[in-house]
């Protein structure tokens, strides 16, 4: 397993940060928090998953938007709990996280599972930024044929 030290809330400048030789540093966005705690799995080189660990809150107590190269993930839980605790371990508190995208990376899909939130991301480059292939032909230029 390879763990890498990008700053934990930018998704798709691993090729930047490799470039710069800012891989071993830790620094963080300003919007950066800790919690919920979260995982950024590369599957290949198109594809990754953002996985949040949001025990205590359910699908319906969170929002996924994305605007502008930016996801945001915001937990909302309406505590109606009048339970008497000796001990309260898992947070119900209010959250917002925020993830950079890099350039043609977008949310696919998302997904919830044993208080796992995963939002898949993929790299879409447009046709027109796409190489393109010259056929070579025989012959000379045709800008020197008469």
């Amino acid at each position: 397993m390879t763990v890498r030290r990008f700053p934990t809330n930018w998704v798709g400048f691993e090729q930047l940060f490799e470039a710069l030789s800012l891989a071993d540093s830790r620094q963080e966005s300003h919007t950066a928090t800790t919690f919920p705690p979260h995982n950024i799995i590369t599957l290949d080189e198109n594809h990754s998953i953002i996985e949040l660990a949001v025990a205590g809150f359910g699908p319906e107590d969170l929002d996924i938007e994305w605007k502008d190269n930016e996801l945001t993930i915001v937990g909302n839980k309406e505590e109606q709990d009048d339970r008497k605790y000796q001990q309260k371990g898992i947070a119900g508190r209010k959250f917002t996280k925020r993830f950079r995208l890099g350039e043609h990376i977008v949310p696919s899909g998302s997904y919830y599972k044993n208080g796992i939130v995963g939002i898949e991301l993929e790299r879409v480059i447009p046709e027109t930024e796409k190489p393109k292939k010259l056929n070579i032909r025989s012959g000379e230029s045709k800008f020197l044929q008469d």
